[in-house]
């Protein structure tokens, strides 16, 4: 069933955007050539916003306006691979619809990570700013196949299975400061 969102009344409509998603999840994907992430933020739009913005002649500055904005707040970070300060570097952003539903858009993001892995132990840091959830999350940190995961220090509540990490936060819990992950390839 198609939803048929209301006409675009005016340009300022699409200043209204939700910017607090209803939830946000994180794939880092750590490879022997760097750590990819896509990183996926859920809203629920029943204005349809981002549905009159695929429709815009104004999508493409829209949309790197938001690039510019996520890149920002990724430089905010420090993140350091094997103790060398690495930059988050944002690939690409796609708008989508979950189930292809207007009133649930995405907004996808890319980010890649440039570092090389060394056998045996490897340290992957960050420092970010310390906050309250403004909404639930779930971050997973997929390692190589045979990778041991040696130490996890993080103000998330997590678990680790075989190879992956799973970190999760709730709306409200305190979250960020220092993350540390070390992992045997």
């Amino acid at each position: 069933m198609n939803e048929e969102p209301p006409p675009l009344e005016n340009a300022n409509d699409l200043n209204e955007i939700s910017e607090v998603p209803l939830n946000a999840e994180a794939d880092f994907y750590v490879s022997e050539k760097g750590i990819s992430e896509l990183l996926v933020y859920n809203y629920l739009d029943e204005k349809y916003f981002y549905q009159k913005l695929c429709a815009s002649e104004n999508y493409d500055t829209e949309m790197n306006k938001i690039k510019d904005n996520m890149q920002f707040y990724l430089d905010q970070d420090t993140v350091l691979v094997n103790h060398e300060e690495k930059r988050m570097k944002l690939s690409d952003v796609e708008l989508k619809f979950k189930d292809g539903l207007p009133k649930y858009p995405q907004l996808n993001f890319m980010i890649l990570i440039r570092c090389k892995l060394k056998e045996g132990n490897n340290v992957i840091e960050f420092d970010m700013e310390d906050e309250i959830a403004p909404y639930d999350f779930q971050i997973k940190y997929h390692f190589p196949y045979g990778s041991e995961i040696v130490e996890v220090e993080s103000l998330l509540s997590f678990k680790i299975i075989d190879n992956k990490i799973i970190m999760t936060a709730k709306k409200g819990d305190r979250v960020g400061g220092y993350e540390k992950i070390v992992f045997k390839v």
